[in-house]
């Protein structure tokens, strides 16, 4: 049976009112509860275990999503490359386990360049068998890729193939094929989409895979030297009828998008709505993975939340 994560930042008002209507729909939370510093000691966004998530979800439904502080890139690599770094990373994580109510741990530590591949495969191999004396849960959030011929820092260093030897979950971040300081063009368009899992399921375990769908979307400003906007999927619905957008449809990337304008500039807005994350979910049972996993809590609308319903009752 498909299982559905959901990404959730602990504290964060919009959040916590997103768990409490919808935890129902979820199998597992993933919460942004850890960041790791230069010297690879932990600190937590939460200080005290987020009492939303605690009265919705058990432990063994609970895991704890680890990033590089302030998304740093220097910081993973520095960890990684680091032996005495390395382990104590590995202690600091394992005993914060031991010491509080998760099933398990996500790792989340993004920028890792290529040449650092086969270190973060040794930490990764450490941190598995500490935590598997324990009895505790390894997954981790993946970059997109379609092929192994990917040498960017982005994507480059996560080799799908030995990571899936390791981990019991992976979750593609199967979005930000345009981001904000790029063209304008579909945050996660579905052909893409499905080549991205295609690839995945060459290296990896279906029962491992889930496949990560955006709650949101990106607003460029044309012909300005500015990044995109990232907006919450209400944002881009407040945009559309306070400008009474018309919102046109891309058949190939099977994803909405709109133009308007504001103070003489030209916007481009690509976001996914009730139609398009039905396309996605299809994907999830058309390919038998494991399940989709949504980012995040806080950022979708109800009527994601109602077609995740209609979709649950079709399988």
């Amino acid at each position: 049976m498909c299982k559905l994560i959901g990404y959730y930042i602990p504290d964060n008002n919009a959040s916590q009112e997103s768990l409490k209507k919808f935890h129902q729909y979820l199998n597992y939370v993933v919460a942004s509860q850890l960041v790791i510093d230069e010297k690879a000691n932990l600190e937590e966004t939460s200080m005290e275990l987020d009492k939303v998530l605690q009265k919705y979800f058990k432990p063994d439904r609970r895991i704890a999503m680890v990033q590089n502080k302030g998304f740093d890139r220097e910081i993973a690599n520095i960890i990684v490359k680091n032996d005495k770094l390395n382990k104590l990373a590995v202690n600091n994580l394992t005993s914060y386990l031991s010491n509080n109510n998760w099933k398990g741990i996500n790792i989340d530590l993004e920028g890792i360049k290529k040449e650092n591949k086969e270190l973060f495969i040794k930490f990764l191999r450490s941190l598995n068998e500490e935590l598997k004396k324990t009895n505790h849960h390894l997954g981790i959030s993946v970059p997109a890729k379609t092929d192994e011929r990917h040498n960017s820092d982005w994507a480059g260093a996560y080799d799908y193939q030995k990571i899936g030897e390791i981990v019991d979950q992976v979750v593609v971040m199967a979005y930000d094929l345009h981001w904000p300081g790029g063209n304008p063009g579909p945050v996660a368009p579905l052909n893409w989409v499905k080549d991205v899992i295609d690839y995945l399921m060459i290296n990896v375990n279906i029962e491992k895979i889930y496949l990560g769908i955006p709650f949101y979307g990106y607003d460029w400003t044309i012909n300005q030297n500015k990044n995109a906007v990232a907006l919450s999927t209400k944002q881009i619905y407040n945009l559309i009828e306070k400008y009474s957008i018309n919102v046109k449809w891309n058949e190939e990337a099977a994803t909405p998008f709109f133009h308007y304008q504001l103070n003489n500039e030209l916007h481009e807005v690509w976001f996914e709505n009730q139609v398009s994350i039905a396309n996605k979910m299809q994907l999830v049972k058309d390919y038998n993975l494991a399940g989709a996993a949504f980012w995040r809590l806080g950022l979708g609308i109800e009527s994601f939340w109602e077609e995740l319903t209609a979709w649950h009752l079709k399988n």
